[in-house]
């Protein structure tokens, strides 16, 4: 019998184009299913952590709600937008973080610790004879709002830079909105696309070093979550060729995972 206890990061993907369109109303998608590999014999949740990055680098304790199902077959809705999920049997449980679980110490970033008895059915269906699979999905109730004033001063020619550097970059102080291991998206307003910019490697207050080196970021129970282009020109074509990594004047900068949750489960069998 397996005794005590054991976590895993999630980090939900909450697009740039979805973040990009502004505020998270009340009963909005902020996050659709997201695949988690659990390991075998665990079937109670006993705690919920929540890393929430702050609007434009100013701390916020914003309240949703997370469900956990057996499949991803029922999609949430659309992100940033009224949740729209068909009856269906797949459920498994849901939790509250609610204000009185925030701290409110930090000045770019905020914490939840949510303590709970919830009992989340692992399905019977095994991905390996070790591992089960379930899905985490969020819905906003109050006003959530991941933007941030970091963005372009310029045009950037992505196919003629010499190094995964951008150096062109205004507004609000990057250290303010950014850290190292972000995975950094860019929305273009005029052609209205989210560009791949690359997982932080580096940074300071107007400069962001993109990796090159091939390496694989994990989450959500071991599952990929982002790989580095191997060497300075496939980074170049990530989005593509030719033009289609250049960033437009005024282009925003977004952290795609302003989230981190941490799912605290005890062993059962």
């Amino acid at each position: 019998m397996i005794q005590g206890y054991t976590y895993i990061d999630v980090k939900p993907t909450i697009t740039a184009s979805s973040q990009h369109i502004g505020t998270f109303h009340q009963d909005d998608v902020l996050f659709d299913w997201t695949e988690v590999r659990i390991p075998a014999g665990v079937g109670r949740l006993v705690g919920l952590s929540v890393n929430m990055r702050g609007v434009d680098g100013v701390a916020q304790s914003k309240e949703f709600d997370v469900y956990f199902s057996k499949s991803n077959t029922f999609s949430l809705g659309t992100l940033n937008s009224p949740v729209d999920l068909q009856p269906n049997n797949d459920l498994l449980g849901a939790l509250s973080v609610t204000q009185n679980y925030f701290t409110n110490g930090l000045n770019h970033m905020e914490v939840a610790n949510v303590k709970t008895s919830a009992r989340v059915t692992v399905p019977s269906t095994q991905i390996t004879r070790n591992e089960h699979r379930i899905y985490v999905g969020g819905i906003s109730q109050f006003g959530h709002h991941f933007g941030t004033f970091s963005f372009t001063d310029a045009a950037i020619n992505v196919s003629g830079l010499s190094a995964a550097t951008f150096t062109t970059l205004d507004g609000t102080a990057l250290t303010d909105t950014f850290g190292p291991g972000d995975i950094v998206h860019a929305y273009n307003p005029v052609a209205a696309a989210s560009v791949i910019c690359g997982e932080i490697e580096s940074m300071d207050a107007n400069n962001l070093t993109f990796r090159t080196d091939g390496a694989i970021q994990y989450s959500n129970g071991g599952l990929p979550l982002y790989t580095a282009p191997d060497g300075l020109a496939a980074w170049k074509i990530q989005n593509g060729a030719g033009a289609a990594g250049d960033l437009e004047d005024n282009a925003h900068l977004f952290n795609i995972h302003p989230l981190t949750l941490k799912l605290s489960f005890a062993y059962t069998d």
